[in-house]
């Protein structure tokens, strides 16, 4: 048994209805439960770089507002776009949830399997080594070692081979 309960690490990578996919098919074989998880990581998103200092409390004050406003703003694209993912799993009798979070993909992806008891994690992988690995990091590898379960990563030579 590879897995009754699967978590399935979505992005809006063109890779994520590939992964979405192969874990669909697994369900249907395991009769498992999906959890779809989409992380926000806000440290790591464009909208942070906003000018203002300490003493400017008009100009922070502003721009926590913007930034409460674009984070609403990704939370909701984030929710339609796992609507299409949720009833396709729905569609083929597979029990799934989706759960969307502002934090590090990689901690938060580990933290929520453990929560949720996960037998499996399904990530994608973009193919990272060397330099650009320790530069730009990465999610499937830090994953793969801190996840409290089995970790199937998608890597996106087999995704571009399809």
């Amino acid at each position: 048994m590879l897995g009754r309960k699967i978590l399935v690490a979505i992005d809006r990578s063109a890779n994520a209805p590939i992964i979405f996919t192969e874990a669909i098919e697994l369900a249907q074989l395991q009769k498992s439960q999906l959890l779809l998880v989409y992380i926000i990581d806000w440290e790591a998103d464009d909208s942070k770089d906003f000018i203002g200092t300490i003493g400017d409390r008009s100009v922070m004050g502003d721009n926590l507002g913007i930034r409460k406003k674009y984070l609403s703003h990704k939370i909701e694209q984030a929710q339609e776009y796992l609507q299409d993912f949720e009833l396709l799993a729905k569609a083929e009798n597979i029990s799934v949830e989706v759960k969307i979070e502002v934090e590090d993909p990689s901690q938060q992806i580990c933290q929520i399997a453990k929560d949720w008891q996960a037998d499996l994690i399904f990530v994608g992988s973009r193919g990272y080594d060397g330099i650009t690995e320790v530069l730009l990091g990465s999610v499937s590898n830090y994953i793969t070692h801190h996840a409290p379960c089995s970790v199937l990563i998608v890597r996106s030579s087999e995704l571009s081979s399809r």
